[in-house]
């Protein structure tokens, strides 16, 4: 008697914008793609028999390719909302973020979401905190499409403030990079 037949495995293919450190990022040294997400999605395709091959792109354009089939599922930091729910399918939760208010270390002035009426803001496009900046009043909004040019920028005095997620204004904050 032979063995099991065998079958190719399915193999989807996955968006992520990978300049969300620590969840998905390029490794320095080796060009690969690693990182919170990168691992989950690696662990899910191994423990459900998946091949999976990830598909660079932008933040603000991943949910227009999953919708125009141009990708099987998407990774990438993104967070829940009702719009979006209206889009596209998400999994359960697994990951719960929040939003954070960056500044230059010699900036006292801004210490929350209360100082920014009024002050320059940078916003990663496509994202929650777009959505966030768009209700304080009198706000200069700059939207870039990569989180390191809205620190550079910040750096740079090009704006007052970042508004982005916690744990990714941490680990770029944790790697050595002043603002």
């Amino acid at each position: 008697m032979q063995g099991k037949p065998s079958f190719p495995k399915p193999k989807y293919t996955v968006a992520m914008d990978a300049s969300f450190a620590p969840f998905e990022f390029r490794d320095m040294k080796t060009g690969e793609f690693t990182g919170f997400d990168v691992d989950l999605i690696r662990a899910l395709a191994e423990t459900q028999g998946f091949e999976v091959e990830i598909k660079e792109m932008s933040f603000d354009g991943i949910l227009a390719a999953l919708q125009t089939d141009n990708v099987d599922l998407a990774i990438s930091g993104i967070s829940i909302d009702e719009e979006r729910k209206k889009a596209v399918n998400f999994s359960m939760p697994y990951y719960q973020s929040g939003l954070i208010v960056a500044v230059r270390a010699d900036n006292d002035t801004i210490k929350g979401f209360e100082d920014l009426p009024g002050k320059r803001i940078g916003v990663q496009i496509g994202t929650t905190s777009a959505k966030e900046a768009k209700k304080i009043p009198n706000a200069k909004i700059t939207k870039l499409d990569k989180v390191p040019e809205l620190f550079l920028e910040l750096r740079n005095g090009g704006v007052d403030a970042v508004i982005n997620d916690l744990p990714v204004t941490l680990y770029y904050i944790r790697q050595g990079n002043r603002i």
